[in-house]
């Protein structure tokens, strides 16, 4: 939405979830396609309380937007069977509470069968994002606080990187370097123990740290208070108020 203020139009955006089960993925399949919010001069993102899911939405949302060429942070992920350890492990997740069910069909392209000959493989996932077509001329405010995590904090940083948005708010949840936690079921007992299959090279220690807002706001300030005091807390950012 558009918030009118004294001083100008200011866009606002508020992303409660990046989860894209069936419920979360059509409205974030629609924002991944908005660029409309990215055509203001002043935009305000708030991801307070969004504890991640998946920032594939971000990344598409923003990639024509992108205003400087620059490398992502390298991750290291587990995989079995060409097959991300994450995804076929919450499949077996799955047959194990619903056994009489098939698997939800987003994740059938992952399913593994495990085999003898299985090997667990450390891969190296790097990133280059190149410049977009349209790089995105304006400022950007992200809201964060103690709730935003995992691919919440990712986005942060994809915004920061990407768009040159300063961070307002309270320090993020820290749960970036170790991400991508997987269910593993023990056959015998069905006790689920749950493991990191992602670690990610963060610029600074984040984990149970979280991102460093470069501003220090009230969590509890609204979204349109924050639009109104939008100059105020862009100028507060230069100096790391």
């Amino acid at each position: 939405m558009v918030r009118a203020t004294p001083s100008g139009d200011v866009a606002t955006v508020r992303i409660r979830t990046l989860s894209d089960s069936e419920d979360g993925s059509p409205r974030l399949e629609a924002g991944a396609t908005d660029r409309s919010p990215l055509e203001h001069d002043r935009v305000v993102v708030d991801l307070r309380g969004n504890g991640g899911g998946n920032d594939a939405f971000i990344s598409r949302w923003i990639a024509d937007a992108v205003v400087h060429a620059h490398d992502a942070p390298s991750e290291r992920c587990l995989s079995v069977g060409d097959k991300p350890v994450m995804v076929w492990n919450a499949i077996a997740l799955e047959a194990v509470r619903h056994p009489d069910a098939p698997p939800p069909t987003s994740l059938l392209p992952y399913a593994h069968v495990p085999a003898p000959e299985d090997e667990l493989r450390v891969e190296l996932h790097t990133e280059h994002v190149p410049a977009g077509t349209r790089p995105f001329r304006g400022r950007m405010l992200v809201l964060v606080d103690g709730s935003t995590g995992s691919s919440g904090e990712s986005s942060t940083l994809m915004l920061r990187d990407g768009l040159g948005a300063r961070v307002v708010g309270v320090p993020s949840m820290g749960l970036l370097e170790s991400a991508n936690v997987a269910p593993y079921v023990l056959p015998r007992s069905g006790l689920t123990l749950t493991f990191p299959t992602q670690w990610g090279a963060t610029p600074e220690p984040m984990e149970f740290v979280g991102i460093r807002p470069d501003v220090e706001l009230d969590v509890t300030t609204p979204l349109t208070a924050v639009a109104d005091r939008f100059d105020e807390l862009w100028a507060a950012g230069e100096h790391g108020v």
